[in-house]
Order: C-alpha cells, then sequence, then structure tokens
C-alpha cells in the first residue's frame, strides 16, 4: 500500500498528463495565427541557412525560438502540424517547471494547488496562447521558472558548502538568452540575483560573479 506522499505524488503526475492532454485538444481545430505564420517562416529562412539575430519587424527581441523551431521543422517536416506540436511542447514544459518550482520551495501539497490551478488555464489569454507558435513569450514562460530553480539550487548548494560554479554558468547563460530573447524577462532576473545577493552576499561577488557574467554575455551575444 502507497504511504500518503506517495499517493500525492502520484495525484501530481496524472494532474500534470491531464494538463498535457487537454492543451493537445486546445490545438483542435487548428488556427494560423498572422504571428505564428511569421515566426514559422522565418524558421523555414533558418533552414534555407540563414541567421536572423531579431524576429522580422521586432528589433527588440531575439530571434532564438525561430532556431527551435526549424528544429522542429527537421525533425517533423515544415508544416502546421511542427507549429502546433512546438505550441504544445512549450505549454507542457511550462506547467512542468511551474510545478517543479513549487515542489521543491513549498512541498507536495502547494504542488498539487499550483498544478490544479494550470490545469484549468485560468484565462482565455493562457488558452488560445497554448494553440500559437510564439516562442518571444512562450521561452519566456518556460524561462522564468526554470531560473528561479537554478537561483534556489545555487543558494541550496553554496550553503552545503558544495561547488555551484556549473549551476551559476548555466544560470547566466540562461539569464543572457532570455534577456535576448524576450527583455520582458527582465523582472525575473533582478529578483533572481536580488536572491543571490541577500543569501549569498560578498561570496556571489567574489566568487561567481564574474562566471555568472560571462555566461550571460555568452547567451545574450547575438
Amino acid at each position: 500500500m502507497l504511504s500518503k506522499e506517495k499517493t500525492r505524488y502520484l495525484y501530481l503526475f496524472a494532474i500534470f498528463l491531464l494538463a498535457a492532454l487537454i492543451r493537445f485538444f486546445l490545438l483542435f481545430p487548428p488556427h494560423l495565427t498572422l504571428d505564428s505564420s511569421a515566426y514559422g517562416s522565418q524558421a523555414i529562412d533558418v533552414l534555407k541557412g540563414e541567421l536572423p539575430v531579431f524576429y522580422y519587424g521586432q528589433k527588440f527581441m531575439g530571434a532564438g525560438g525561430t532556431y527551435i523551431i526549424a528544429f522542429f521543422y527537421k525533425l517533423f517536416g515544415i508544416s502546421h502540424f511542427s507549429l502546433l506540436l512546438f505550441a504544445w511542447v512549450t505549454s507542457i514544459l511550462f506547467i512542468f517547471f511551474v510545478m517543479l518550482l513549487a515542489l521543491r520551495l513549498f512541498g507536495i501539497n502547494t504542488a498539487l494547488f499550483t498544478s490544479a490551478f494550470l490545469l484549468f488555464l485560468p484565462t482565455k489569454r493562457l488558452a488560445i496562447w497554448c494553440g500559437e507558435s510564439r516562442p518571444d513569450y512562450t521561452l519566456t514562460f518556460i524561462l522564468i521558472p526554470v531560473i528561479l530553480l537554478l537561483t534556489y539550487s545555487a543558494i541550496i548548494r553554496e550553503k552545503e558548502k558544495k561547488n555551484c560554479s556549473v549551476i551559476f554558468a548555466i544560470l547566466g547563460l540562461l539569464s543572457g538568452f532570455g534577456l535576448w530573447n524576450n527583455l520582458i524577462i527582465t523582472p525575473a532576473i533582478f529578483v533572481s540575483l536580488i536572491f543571490i545577493l541577500i543569501y549569498l552576499r560578498l561570496k556571489f561577488i567574489k566568487r561567481f560573479f564574474l562566471v555568472y557574467l560571462i555566461f550571460s554575455i555568452i547567451g545574450g551575444y547575438p
């Protein structure tokens, strides 16, 4: 017989699967928006050998997501289905990392509540975006909980006297990439740095800031 805690983890897994299934059905009937088609068109240009830095007509947003869509095209062919698949994968990754963040920070009960809240899509806009391939925003949705998870892991490892240089390198890389992708991620990066400075203080500046800075520049270099 399963313990109460293991049963809760099974509930969490079941909710995640159900959320993924709901978002899959939200892709139908398929619809192609102007934004999605623009990103899809740029991904085709990537396959032709072009290396765009920004999205067409948007010099404030990096084209990193276009390369990911191009990868989906490479695997599944150039089609509307590949765009929809990209949208579905990014939407379930968002749910997964938010659930994981709630689990790591607050425990299984909060993770269950959070996953249940995300299951039913609290806003119509979120439901619509589940069927759109807009990597400028969907990748930001994923990067925010990932950056906060890495921040938490770095703080915990340093408190336990473990090496966390690799975590700060990855954190810097994703932060730089996030800023290139969409500047609306800035508040999340600011919160991350605030918590690092609160808990690690001079340790961060003396031991890890240079690593963080170098990889931030690499991530946002384009």
